[in-house]
C-alpha cells in the first residue's frame, strides 16, 4: 500500500491549478450558472425600513431633561437593537399582524445620531414587509413597558423605554444578484480546488519528467520511451536503450567507490527490474565486469529474465550451504554474472542485516567493476534500510502513469532519511515522440515495454 503522508507545497498547489485547469474552470462556470438560475427562480423580496428614536428614562414620569437621560439612552442602544429580535417580541408581532414574523428577517443598525437606530424587515411583498416591520416596533415598545405586578419595576429594562417612529416606512425592492454571483464564484473556486485536491490524493499519477524532477529535486538521468509492439528477444526481458544511464554510472565511477548501485522504485510495476537487467547488460557490453544481485525475495523476477534457476542463491549462502563461487551464475552475456535470491525467505531483512551479506558485498566489490542490486520497492517494504549501507548510490525508476505524486515524494523522503545517496531518476514507459523514434534505430532497441514491468 502506498504511503501518502507528505503535505502539499506551493509547487504542488500550482501544479494542481495547471493540471486540472479545465475541470476547475468547468466547476466555477457551473457554480456561476447555478447562481444565475437561482436569481431567476427565487421569489422577489422587499425591504421595509424606518428610523426609530430610542428614549430611555429611569421612570415613566421623568422627562428628557433629566440629567441621566442621555447616558442612560446611550447605554441601552445596543440592548434595544437585540431586544427587537427576541422570541417574545417576534411572537407578539406575529399575533399582532396575523402573519408569521421571522427573527432572521429583522435587521437593525445604529445611525450617526446614536439615539436613532434603523430598523428593517424583509418579506416577499411590500405590504407584508411594511406591516410586519411596524408590528415588530409596536410590539417591542409595548413589551418594554411591562412591569412586575409585585415590585412595580420594569421587567426587561431598568426604566422606561419608548420607540417613537420618525417618519413613514420606506419600502424598496431587493436585488441580490451581485451578492449571489459573488457567493457562487467563491463557492465554485472552493469546490474546484477541493475536486482537484481529491483527484491529487486519489489518482494523481506521474506523467512527465518535469513532475518527477519537481518532486525529487534532482535531474532525471534518462527517459526511456515506450513502443507498443516491441517484442522480447531470446532473453526474458525487453531490451531498452539505457546508454545515457550507463554513461552516467561510468562518469560517477571513482575507483573503488561508486561501484555498488541500488536500483529502486516506489511501487511495484514501474519496470525497475527490466531497467536493472538492461543496465547490467549495457555495462557488460562496455567491458565492465558486472554482477546483479536479486534482492527482491518476495517477488523475484530477475532470474527469469536471464533464463536462470532461482535455487542456489543468497539464501543458501546465508545458511552456510554454499560458498560465494557456488551461487554466482553466468549469464549469456560475457562479463555479466547473476546472484539469485535462492529459496524464498519469510523475512529477508535478516539476511541483509547479517554479517554474511556484508561479507558477500565486500567479496563481489573486489571481484567486479559494478555491483547492481535489484531491490524491492521502497514504498512497499523497508528492506532498503538494511541494504543501503552496503551500496554507494541509488537510481530511482519512476514509471509513467504508475506511481502517484505523493507516493513518489514519500519514497524519496524515506530513501534520503536513511542516508541513501540518490544519484538520479529514470523515467520509464515514456511516450515516444517521432524524433526520438528516428534517432534510435531498431538495432539500438530504443524503447521500453510493459510486458515485464517488474
Amino acid at each position: 500500500m502506498e504511503k501518502e503522508k507528505s503535505m502539499l507545497t506551493f509547487k504542488d498547489i500550482w501544479y494542481l491549478i495547471k493540471k486540472y485547469i479545465i475541470l476547475e474552470l468547468a466547476i466555477v462556470v457551473a457554480a456561476l450558472a447555478l447562481g444565475v438560475a437561482y436569481t431567476f427562480i427565487r421569489q422577489d423580496e422587499y425591504m421595509a425600513s424606518v428610523s426609530v428614536m430610542v428614549q430611555a428614562k429611569y421612570s415613566d414620569t421623568g422627562s428628557s431633561s433629566d440629567m441621566n437621560y442621555v447616558p442612560y439612552t446611550n447605554y441601552y442602544i445596543q440592548n434595544v437593537c437585540d431586544f427587537l429580535s427576541t422570541d417574545i417580541v417576534v411572537s407578539t408581532a406575529s399575533e399582532r399582524c396575523g402573519e408569521q414574523v421571522a427573527a432572521r428577517s429583522i435587521s437593525t443598525a445604529s445611525e450617526d445620531n446614536r439615539w436613532i437606530i434603523g430598523v428593517s424587515y424583509t418579506d416577499v411583498t411590500p405590504e407584508l414587509a411594511r406591516e410586519k416591520l411596524m408590528a415588530v416596533i409596536e410590539s417591542a415598545e409595548e413589551i418594554a413597558q411591562l412591569k412586575d405586578e409585585d415590585t412595580g419595576e420594569f421587567v426587561y429594562f431598568m426604566g422606561s423605554v419608548t420607540l417613537p417612529v420618525l417618519g413613514a416606512a420606506r419600502v424598496v425592492p431587493i436585488d441580490p444578484t451581485a451578492k449571489i454571483m459573488v457567493i457562487a464564484f467563491i463557492l465554485g473556486v472552493i469546490l474546484a480546488f477541493v475536486a482537484a485536491f481529491v483527484l491529487y490524493l486519489v489518482n494523481d499519477r506521474i506523467t512527465g519528467v518535469d513532475r518527477v524532477e519537481s518532486i525529487t529535486g534532482m535531474k532525471n538521468i534518462q527517459k526511456i520511451t515506450y513502443i507498443k509492439d516491441k517484442k522480447k528477444d531470446t532473453d526474458g526481458f525487453v531490451h531498452m536503450n539505457v546508454q545515457k544511464l550507463t554513461d552516467t554510472l561510468l562518469f560517477l565511477r571513482d575507483g573503488e567507490r561508486d561501484k555498488a548501485c541500488m536500483m529502486q522504485s516506489g511501487i511495484d510495476g514501474e519496470g525497475k527490474t527490466t531497467v536493472c537487467a538492461n543496465l547490467a547488460v549495457s555495462l557488460a557490453r562496455m567491458g565492465k565486469k558486472t554482477v546483479v544481485l536479486e534482492c527482491d525475495f518476495r517477488k523475484p523476477n530477475l532470474h527469469r529474465m536471464f533464463r536462470l534457476e532461482l535455487h542456489g542463491g543468497m539464501t543458501d549462502y546465508f545458511k552456510g550451504e554454499a560458498e560465494l563461487n557456488d551461487i554466482i551464475k553466468h549469464s549469456s552475456y560475457e562479463g555479466l554474472d547473476v546472484i539469485t535470491c535462492g529459496e524464498r525467505f519469510d523475512n529477508p531483512a535478516i539476511i541483509f542485516m547479517s554479517g554474511k551479506f556484508g561479507a558477500l558485498m565486500k567479496a563481489v566489490r573486489e571481484k567486479y567493476d559494478f555491483v547492481i542490486l535489484d531491490c524491492p520497492p521502497a514504498g512497499l517494504v523497508s528492506d532498503y534500510m538494511a541494504i543501503a549501507p552496503h551500496t554507494d548510490f541509488t537510481v530511482l525508476v519512476v514509471g509513467r502513469d504508475k506511481i502517484s505524486s505523493l507516493a513518489l515524494r514519500n519514497t524519496v523522503s524515506d530513501l534520503k532519511a536513511c542516508g541513501v545517496d540518490l544519484a538520479g531518476t529514470v523515467f520509464n514507459f515514456a511516450s515516444a515522440k517521432k524524433r526520438e523514434l528516428y534517432y534510435y534505430s531498431e538495432k539500438e532497441n530504443s524503447a521500453g515495454n510493459e510486458d515485464c514491468p517488474a
